[in-house]
């Protein structure tokens, strides 16, 4: 069973998550290390990321969430 601490980093994750796709799907001017990327391995199976690679899209991705002016909430809360 996950603890409240855990469910919360789960929520935090699943925001971020969302709003890089809401960033990579419908902003051509953001996230452009990633998106050159995507373009030259477009590989029909995905391979791991190497560790530098993901460590610079991690920098990428949380700057250009941290410039974008609001954040959205795609949870389903009901």
């Amino acid at each position: 069973m996950k603890s409240y601490h855990e469910k919360v980093i789960d929520e935090i994750i699943e925001m971020i998550k969302n709003n890089l796709l809401l960033l990579y799907n419908y902003q051509d001017d953001t996230l452009i290390t990633i998106r050159e990327y995507c373009l030259k391995h477009n590989y029909d199976k995905y391979k791991p990321l190497r560790t530098l690679d993901l460590i610079w899209f991690t920098d990428e991705a949380l700057s250009e969430l941290i410039n974008t002016d609001f954040l959205y909430d795609l949870r389903n809360i009901v």
